[in-house]
This record gives structure tokens, sequence and C-alpha cells, in this order.
């Protein structure tokens, strides 16, 4: 065997590449023993405002003897460049990198880890010794957090870090990398958000620091459930970044995110301020309420969003539930019949644009949803006689843990290992009173006082939602469309329910309509003690069998109390107390509209009560509708597929209005006075009630002079049981007529409404006007308006001396009258306010003429 060539073979650790053989002696005097340890460096040079990376081999020469040194450089283990022995100084910069380099291998972009070799030779067209391997530096951008987990209405952060320098030539430079969300299908899975509009920009000139990205679990409100949800979230940079472009169109590894739903601790829950005068907690533990006055019913610190509750004392001897308002931020919605005679029911405060709390109406029932997916529901009950509402919070995951009010502390225990009370301080008590005490509202913290709304801090939460427009799978695109997002996603909504529409947050004159001033009475804040003793023969027994043969002949609640989730125990325990109470059955179908709620609620969440098992078979969500009618049709009607069929002379979504009597009328917007100056005049709020919503509704207007009924060409519109929106005549000389006229009188009519077209309500007077040129003031049905000197008044609008008509500019109001300035219709003096007549407006007809035959002489030459 030939022995004269050795083989040798080098593992390097980081390259599964090299392989190195020497056929040649273990003593050959040409190749050095050198080793050294190198390392990666950079710097950046800039030509023509462009920056690019140079990438240097840094490694400490031979103190033994003089040698010569080349590199090899290597990406991602891919051999890219060697260069030639050269001295250690390397005067020509042969062992360096470049971006040129790169690119001529296909490195075009960053995101790539990088190492190199130094070998030595003692000439320099000599052999090279063996290698010494740099560690491998990565240059691009770190993901710090490879996998983020959220739960629903929680965030966690993406972070990132650039691991080199981005070049910027010219500052200021904007460096972007966004996150590119999947497009999910099913609205019911969870999924997740990308804050920071959808990334985050880099300051070139901070580009070690940690860079975050927030990814919060949305909100998917409508059934319960238990899941995790995987999504990939992609980050990116622009497609080109001019200033470094090896920077630009760089993809970075992609971020799980786990999204978290679990429903378990809000299922079944919910929180109830009842009439009686007792509350119930989302810990499902009773405390009696027998006082008046405002109460924080529920607050979260966190989203900015409390609900208020008032009480007075009814005509029964017990506390009734008059009013709430709930807030967000500084939007607030108020339902209200607290010293007032009618139900006012509108958003009294706008100032975050409405759209963070939509409010929603069916057969008389409100729901108002929340942000953060919590829900209230009430009912509006009673005529104006004795009203009431009660009120259903039903919570959301993230009011877990946060919740506090008169609703309790939303904890995951059991309900029966929830003893303790939450106080407004935080601290914890098990004593009713003092509870109760705590969430007295202070007077300088009562909505129900406009003076405090000005008090209100904004919303705070408003982040962006970004969503990648439609691509193929495992496609990307940095196409992101972004919108600003404030609500949870619901899925499986109730179409029964309409949105109540937002004119007060959406109309300037609207929100110039003051909120109905509250009858302040004096209040005793005293506790009192609930009086045992049964009233008006009743007893516990009769009370008992009242309740219970209530509760048999009911079809909802026999269908309901086969649905999980749903107590018939606790509401009938409460038709008893009630009676006992009150000495009446007043408050007895509020108890069956508990039941009503719970059932609606826990069967459309339940996904299996949701799904109809054979065609002929329908869902158990669907039958507990046919049968659940508002109050049980108050006794005045039949239930049909879920609405009243209401007995003759009754109507109103649950039949508790009389039709035999009157509406009542309170007052009309802006107390009468439709004013052009605000805007249009074509419709007029009127507030009283109980009004209900059918064909038959009608606005009766009567002109104040003649007493003729005038004929509207638009419908009516209830808003609710307490306003309706009547139609105005539209008043308004016809276009065609260039010679204008002054009005001598201002249209002004008596406005009564009736709920079957027959019985009317009292009559109000509204007078339509323009105070830009008048005073007007109503005293009873008598109207006065004077006008001011130097106007004109024609078609509601008010022209000052001096100015033009606007249909024909030859008239002009002088001293309240108008005048013909001109009989040939020329211009004879400057017009104020406007541009007199010059140039081709001034020209002759014959001027006009030639001008014509010059363009089309012109036109022909061309041609």
């Amino acid at each position: 065997m030939d022995t004269s060539c050795k083989i040798f073979i080098y593992f390097i650790g980081l390259t599964t590449l090299w392989t190195t053989t020497n056929c040649s002696t273990t003593k050959d005097a040409d190749i050095p023993d050198f080793i050294t340890v190198p390392t990666v460096t950079y710097d950046q040079v800039t030509l023509a405002y462009v920056t690019q990376f140079r990438f240097f081999c840094n490694f400490i020469e031979s103190t033994d003897e003089v040698l010569f040194y080349e590199a090899h450089w290597y990406v991602n283990n891919r051999f890219i460049y060697s260069s030639t022995l050269v001295a250690y100084n390397d005067p020509a910069n042969e062992r360096v990198l470049t971006e040129a380099k790169l690119r001529e291998q296909g490195v075009m972009t960053v995101g790539f880890d990088i190492y190199c070799e130094i070998r030595a030779g003692r000439r320099v067209n000599g052999a090279a010794g063996f290698p010494s391997t740099s560690k491998p530096i990565f240059i691009g951008i770190e993901v710090l957090t490879p996998t983020v987990t959220v739960k629903e209405g929680q965030s966690g952060e993406i972070q990132i870090r650039a691991t080199a320098k981005i070049g910027c030539p010219d500052a200021p430079c904007r460096y972007y990398v966004t996150a590119n969300l999947p497009t999910v299908s099913n609205t019911c899975s969870p999924t997740v958000r990308a804050d920071t509009a959808c990334g985050v920009e880099i300051d070139p000139n901070n580009w070690a620091q940690i860079y975050k990205i927030k990814v919060t679990g949305t909100i998917t409100e409508g059934e319960y459930r238990e899941q995790t949800n995987v999504m990939k979230i992609t980050l990116r940079t622009e497609d080109h970044y001019f200033e470094h472009p090896i920077w630009g169109n760089y993809i970075l590894p992609p971020v799980t995110v786990n999204v978290i739903k679990d429903t378990k601790a809000i299922e079944s829950r919910h929180c109830t301020v009842f009439n009686g005068g007792y509350v119930m907690t989302f810990g499902r533990r009773r405390v009696e309420l027998q006082i008046s006055g405002t109460f924080t019913m529920y607050q979260s610190n966190d989203y900015n969003i409390e609900v208020q509750v008032k009480r007075e004392e009814c005509s029964t001897n017990a506390y009734c539930v008059c009013g709430v308002v709930v807030r967000v931020g500084q939007t607030v919605f108020m339902i209200n019949h607290c010293s007032i005679d009618y139900w006012f029911i509108d958003y009294i405060l706008c100032n975050d644009g409405g759209d963070i709390l939509d409010v929603k109406l069916s057969n008389g029932i409100y729901k108002i949803m929340l942000p953060t997916g919590a829900h209230l529901e009430l009912n509006v009950l009673g005529t104006n006689t004795d009203p009431y509402l009660n009120i259903y919070m039903y919570p959301s995951v993230i009011d877990v843990g946060v919740s506090r009010g008169l609703c309790g502390n939303l904890s995951g225990l059991d309900y029966y290992q929830q003893n303790e009370l939450v106080l407004r301080n935080g601290s914890t008590t098990t004593d009713n009173e003092s509870f109760l005490n705590s969430w007295k509202t202070p007077p300088g913290e009562d909505m129900f006082d406009p003076d405090n709304l000005g008090m209100l801090s904004a919303w705070s939460r408003s982040y962006t939602t970004c969503k990648c427009k439609p691509v193929l799978y495992w496609a990307l695109t940095n196409e992101i469309d972004c919108s600003p997002y404030n609500e949870p996603v619901i899925c499986n909504e109730d179409v029964e329910f309409r949105t109540v529409h937002k004119k007060r947050c959406i109309s300037p004159a609207r929100k110039k309509r003051s909120i109905p001033t509250i009858r302040n009475r004096p209040e005793n804040y005293r506790r009192i003690k609930r009086n045992v003793n049964w009233k008006n023969g009743w007893t516990h027994e009769s009370a008992t069998d009242y309740c219970d043969n209530l509760f048999k002949s009911s079809n909802m609640i026999n269908l309901c109390k086969e649905v999980p989730g749903v107590d018939v125990s606790f509401p009938m325990a409460n038709c008893v107390l009630d009676i006992q109470l009150s000495g009446t059955t007043d408050f007895s179908l509020a108890a069956i509209n508990s039941i009503r709620s719970q059932c609606l609620r826990e069967a459309s969440m339940n996904v299996t009560l949701r799904q109809e098992t054979s065609p002929d078979k329908p869902s158990v969500l669907k039958l507990v509708k046919a049968v659940a009618c508002p109050a049980e049709c108050s006794d005045r009607g039949v239930c049909v597929n879920g609405t009243c069929d209401c007995n003759d002379g009754f109507s109103g979504p649950d039949c508790s209005v009389d039709l035999n009597q009157p509406p009542l009328v309170d007052s009309l917007e802006a107390n009468g006075y439709c004013d052009h100056k605000d805007g249009g005049c074509e419709e007029i709020a009127v507030f009283g009630g109980p009004f209900v919503e059918s064909d038959k509704f009608k606005c009766r207007l009567l002109l104040l002079e003649s007493n003729a009924e005038v004929d509207l060409t638009n419908s009516p519109v209830v808003e609710s049981i307490g306003e309706v929106t009547c139609p105005l005549p539209i008043n308004r000389q016809k276009r065609s007529t260039t010679v204008p006229v002054v009005d001598t009188t201002v249209p002004s009519y008596r406005v009564a409404v009736s709920n079957d077209g027959q019985i009317f309500s009292r009559q109000l007077t509204v007078v339509i006007m323009n105070s830009d040129c008048m005073d007007c003031t109503i005293d009873g049905e008598t109207v006065k308006c004077r006008m001011f000197e130097d106007y004109c008044y024609t078609e509601e609008r008010c022209y000052k001396t001096g100015e033009w008509y606007i249909y024909n500019d030859d008239y002009q109001c002088t001293n309240g009258q108008w005048q013909l300035t001109s009989s040939n219709g020329g211009n004879t003096g400057s017009k104020s306010g406007t541009t007199p007549k010059s140039g081709a407006d001034s020209c002759s007809a014959i001027q006009q003429l030639n001008l014509i035959m010059i363009l089309l002489c012109s036109a022909a030459y061309m041609l």
C-alpha cells in the first residue's frame, strides 16, 4: 500500500460541506500550522443615498511568522465567496464580503445566518492551511416570541428586534414591519386582531431596541364553547426599502398564536336587578335593596364602562327600578321614567362617536351591547301609572375577576363558594348593608344628573383590526385592510332585534335637545326594613299556590325548565316574596319574564339547543321563541309564534296598552320650536306615551289659524314606548316662480297623536321658524313672531338687506322688501356676497357668436 499520501478528514461543527484533503506529507513546510478565532463584523457604506453592508472576518494575525490569509464566506450554511491569499492588512479588501457578492449568489434580503473561515498560507500563490471558523451571526429581525397564547378579550405581545443596523442615509427614514392576519371564515371561532395599525414602525436610529405588536383575542359572543384556535401571523416588511434595499421584501418567521375560548366561567351566569327590592349577583346571591337612590349596578374600570340604576318608591309600597344609564367612555344611553311622566329613551351623550355602544330593540325589550361582549337586557314594563324596569346583565369572559358593582365580582368559583362581596374600595365583606352603601352612587358621579356628564373620561381602548386582502392559500400579501374595531364579533345574532337609531349622535340639531329635567324628590337613604306582614288577605300558602299555578299554566316555563342553566326555583321564590312585600300580584309577570330572559339566553348560547335534529323537528331554541311572548301578553292576549295577538282594545308588544285611553303627550322636541337655523324641519319628536308601533298609529297636524287638518306625505315613526317622530309639512314656494314673495306668516300647527288613529292625545303647538331673522314665542295655542328689521323672509330663508334672491339675482332685499334692480335683466351694481359679472359673462351675443366661429375655424385648421 502506498503510504506517501495521507488523508485527513475534519468535521466542522457549523458546516456539513467541508472536507479537506492534503496529498502531502504531514511535515510539508508550505502549510502553516495556524489556528485563530475569527469573528464576523460589519459596517455600512453609502453611495448615491443608498446604504449597503460590508462584512469583515476579523482575526488576530500570527506573531510567529509573516503569513497570508484568505476568507471563505457562508450564508445559511451555503458557500458564497472565497478570497485569495493576501496580506493581513488586506489593502484591496479582498477578504470583505459585499452586498454585490451576496446578490451574485441570490441573497437578496436579510434574514440569514452568516459566518466565515480564515485559512493561512506562506505564499500568495501557495497552499492554504486548515480553516478556523467563526460563530455565525444573524442579520435580520429576531422574533423573540415565536408563540403567543391569549384568551378571548385578553392581549399578548409579539416582540421583535433587529440584529443589525438598518441603513438610513438621509433621516428621517421609516421602516415598517406589518402583521398579515389569516382570514377566518367561521366568525364564531376565536381569532385575533393586531393593534398598532397591523404592525410597527422601526426607527433606524433606534434599531436595536425591542419593538412590540399587540395581539388581542377577539371576543366571539353568541355561544358557549371551549376551543383553542391556532393561527399563524406572518410578519413582513414593505416590498421596497430604497434607503437600504437588502432590508426590503423581508419575510420573518411566522408567529404561532393560540387563541383560547373558554366560557365555563360565564355559563348560566347573570345578574338581575328586580323591582321587588332585591338584586341577584353573578354568584346567585340575593341582596335586598329596600332603599331609593342611584346605585352602580356594574362597573369595569379596565374598559371604562359603568351601569347605574335608579330606584323610587312605587305605588305598591315597594321600590321600583325607574331608570338605567349605561356608559362606555363618553357615550351614554338612558332609559328613564324617574320623576318624569313618560319613558325617556335615548342617547344623552355621544362624544366618542356613538359606535361603541349599540342598542337593539325587539317586542319592547332592549338589548344594550357593550364592547366587551357583555350585554344588558331590559324589559320596559307597566303603563305610565306604575312603570318599572327589570334589568338582566349577561357577562363576557373578560368580566371574570374584574367586574364590580351590585352585580358583584364574577369569579370562576362555584356559586356556593362565592360568599364575599366586593366593596367600591376593593375590600370584601359578607354584610349586605355595607355592600349596598358602598355602591350607592356619589352625587357628583350620578349620571341621571346631566351636570355630571361633563366629568366623564373618554373611551380609551380604541384599536385597529386588520384583515389581509384575499389571496391563495399559503400566499402572502402586504395589502392589509385596517379599520377601527370596537365591538365583539357577534355570531348567531338574533335578527329579530333592530338597532335603535342614533339620532342624537349624528344630528347636531338633536344634540341641542335637553335631557328631561328630573324633578328631584327628597330621598330617604335610611335602610328600610322589609315589612314581613302579609297584606290584603294574602298568606304564604295562598301566594305559593298562586305563583305555582301561574308558572304551571305557562307553556314557556314548562318548556324552559328543561333547558340546562335555567333556574325556575329562584323566580318562583321571588314571586311569593313580591306578593308578601306589595300585597298584590303586580310583579308576578316580572318573575316570569326573568325566566323568559334566562331561557332565550341559554338556548341561544347552547349549540346543541340551536340545532334541528330532523327537518320535521324544530330546534329547542325555535320552540322556546314560539312561546316566549313578553310578560305572557299581560293576560290580555294569546302568544302566537312568539308574538302577542292582543284582545280587542289592547295593543303593544305585551298587550299592556289600553287603546281606549289616549296616549300621554308630555312635550315636543325643542319645546315646539322647529328652527331652520339648526337644520331642516321635516319632522319633530313627540314625547309621552305609551306609544304603540302599528300601521294604525297617526300624527295629526291642524293649522293654528284655520284648524284645518294638514295632509302628511310621510308616516310617523314610533321610536320607542316614549317617543314618536311626526312628519311636518313642507311649506315651500315652487321653484319655477322666479319672483320672490315675502312670507308674512310663520307656519304653526297643533300636534296630537293616536295609537289607533281615533282617540287622540292632547294637542301641543309647534312653530316652524328661522331664528336668523325672527323671534317667536309659544304660549299655549298662541304663537307670536317678530321679524327683525332689514330682513326679507322667503321660503323659510332669511335674507339681510343687500342680499340677492338665490333663484333670481335681479331681486335684492331692501328694508324688508324685494326690489327689482333692473328692468332689462342686466347688472346695475356689485352684489353683496357675490362676484360682479365680468369677462365672458358680460359679452354681448355678437361677441359670443364671434368667439364660437373662431373656435370652429381653429378646429377645422387642425384637421
